[in-house]
């Protein structure tokens, strides 16, 4: 962005008004609850996934029932993700809006947002 120690204060001003400016967008802050709720959702799903027993045998009914098991979080894991990924979408949109006028505002902006979309699920509710 062009800073050195010439006007390192000046960025720091920048910093601190993009802060507040942060604080003060409704909009982007409930973009980010959204997505970190749509995160942690996903998270969990993929754990319930992950812990999820479906009957071993080979009757009809386990066979039913382990075909319905994996379409129920075939279609949910995609709807989750297609949620999140939609969240993603409007973030990038509001941080393109906002970097015309404020670039260090929508450098925080990004590093928020990959912030909660770069996390991994490994622990329930981590994400």
């Amino acid at each position: 962005m062009g800073v050195d120690s010439s006007n390192e204060a000046e960025w720091r001003i920048q910093i601190v008004k993009a802060r507040r400016d942060l604080v003060e967008d409704n909009q982007w802050r409930g973009m980010l609850s959204q997505a970190i709720q749509q995160s942690n959702t996903y998270c969990n799903f993929l754990l319930q996934q992950s812990q999820q027993s479906a009957p071993s045998g080979n009757d009809y009914r386990s066979r039913v029932q382990r075909a319905q098991n994996s379409e129920y979080f075939e279609n949910m894991g995609r709807t989750l993700r297609q949620g999140l990924d939609a969240t993603m979408t409007r973030m990038q949109q509001h941080i393109q809006e906002v970097q015309v006028l404020s670039p260090v505002r929508a450098a925080l902006m990004y590093v928020q947002g990959t912030r909660i979309f770069d996390r991994t699920c490994d622990s329930p509710g981590k994400r």
